[in-house]
C-alpha cells in the first residue's frame, strides 16, 4: 500500500473534537477530510521522481559526469567521453555545441549533475 492510500484511510474520530454538537462534529469531519486529502496529495507528489532526472540513461550521467570532471580539470587537453555519448548529451540539452568539436555543459546539465545554474 502507497503512502497516499495509507493517508487516505486514517479514520476520523469525532469524538476527540473539543466542541460538542451536531454542527461541531460535522465541521471536525470535513477538517479531517481536509487535512487527510492535502497530506496524502503532498506523499503523492513526493513519490514521484524527478522527470528532468530520468530523460538520461545511468550510462548518460556517468558520462555526463566525466564530461564536467575533464572540464574541471585545466590540465586534461580536451575530454574522452565518446562522440555517440556527447552526441545523445547533446541531444538531451546536457551539453551544447560551441562548433569546432567543442562542448560546453549547459544549465540544464548543471541541474542534472546537481549544480546550481551560474
Amino acid at each position: 500500500m502507497s503512502q497516499y492510500d495509507e493517508i487516505m484511510r486514517i479514520p476520523c474520530d469525532p469524538k476527540r473534537s473539543p466542541c460538542r454538537g451536531v454542527s461541531a462534529e460535522l465541521a471536525y469531519k470535513s477538517g479531517h477530510r481536509d487535512a487527510r486529502h492535502a497530506a496524502a496529495e503532498l506523499a503523492a507528489a513526493a513519490e514521484q521522481p524527478d522527470a528532468a532526472r530520468t530523460i538520461l540513461t545511468d550510462e548518460d550521467m556517468r558520462q555526463l559526469r566525466r564530461f564536467h570532471e575533464i572540464c574541471e580539470d585545466s590540465d586534461a587537453g580536451g575530454h574522452d567521453v565518446p562522440k555517440e555519448a556527447v552526441k545523445r548529451l547533446e541531444r538531451a540539452g546536457a551539453l551544447r555545441s560551441c562548433g569546432f568539436g567543442r562542448h560546453e555543459i549547459t544549465l540544464f546539465g548543471d541541474y542534472l549533475l546537481g549544480k546550481e545554474g551560474e
